[in-house]
Order: structure tokens, then C-alpha cells, then sequence
């Protein structure tokens, strides 16, 4: 799988707290020689053999073992693992899916199916409780608004 701009955006940010890094693709790399070079001369070294296994003591992380035989001393790993959606309930009601496989929403969260609303990690590539909390809110203030014009119309 070709990592995408997201995946390595996220590598960038984590070089901003941290000089000390390393790219560990457990095979050879994907990576366009764009970025490559972009690492290249950030000084961030991309490992392509895979990885044998980690090494760590309870759940501290000590190093990282690859099949060719170096090891790699660290305190911390990040993964990035694909985003999908975990069920088809949506796909099956209709929602449009995006191409990055999110339901897409307009601003009050609502889809495109009457009567539909997603919030959370299912809308966005943003993996915040923070940011879920203020959509739901967001979200809950409309469906009331809703509810309440819905509720008028019937007097």
C-alpha cells in the first residue's frame, strides 16, 4: 500500500517534536522519491527490511529487531494503521462514502440520506475526542432545532 500525503504529513509533525526519528517500512518502501528526498535531507532514515520483532520489557518499548539482522535502540513507536469504516450500516442506508471512506456530512452533520447524522471518527481523519465531543454537540443542538420546527408543523 502506497502511503498517502496524511501518512507522511504525520511524520513531519512528529520530526517537529523530535529530531530523533526513523521510518521503518517492513519491506520495501513505497515511498515516492519526492518525499524520500525530503527525508533524505531531514536526516530521517528509512528502514525497508522487515521487522522481526519488538523487543520490550512489561510495556516499555526497548528496540526494534529487523530480519536483517540490526537492531534499533527506542523508547517510543508511532503506526498509522488503514482507517475503514467498521460496519456497512451507513454504505447500506445509503450515505455517501467519500473516496478516504468517511460518510460525508454537511456542516450540521447531517448526510445525504433524510433523517441521517454521523459524528466521530467515522466523518473525519482527525482521531480527537476533543473534536467528536464538539460535533456531537454541534449535531444535538440542530437535531433539537429540528425536532422542534418538525414538532411546530404539527400544532
Amino acid at each position: 500500500m502506497v502511503p498517502d500525503e496524511r501518512e507522511l504529513h504525520f511524520v513531519l509533525l512528529i520530526y517537529h517534536l523530535n529530531k530523533n526519528i526513523k521510518i521503518f517500512t517492513n519491506g520495501p518502501s513505497n515511498i515516492s522519491p519526492e518525499w524520500t528526498k525530503k527525508f533524505e535531507k531531514a536526516g530521517i532514515p528509512i528502514y525497508q527490511s522487515e521487522i522481526e520483532r519488538v523487543v520490550h520489557e512489561g510495556p516499555q518499548i526497548k528496540c526494534l529487531i529487523l530480519k536483517d539482522g540490526s537492531r534499533h535502540a527506542m523508547n517510543a513507536y508511532f503506526f498509522r494503521p488503514p482507517m475503514e469504516q467498521q460496519t456497512a450500516v451507513p454504505k447500506e442506508l445509503g450515505c455517501t462514502i467519500t473516496e478516504m471512506g468517511l460518510i460525508q456530512v454537511d456542516e450540521f452533520y447531517r448526510t445525504n440520506v433524510h433523517g441521517v447524522y454521523a459524528v466521530g471518527d467515522n466523518i473525519t481523519i482527525y482521531r480527537s475526542l476533543a473534536i467528536t465531543i464538539g460535533a456531537g454537540a454541534k449535531c444535538a443542538a440542530f437535531l433539537v432545532k429540528v425536532l422542534v420546527e418538525e414538532n411546530f408543523g404539527k400544532l
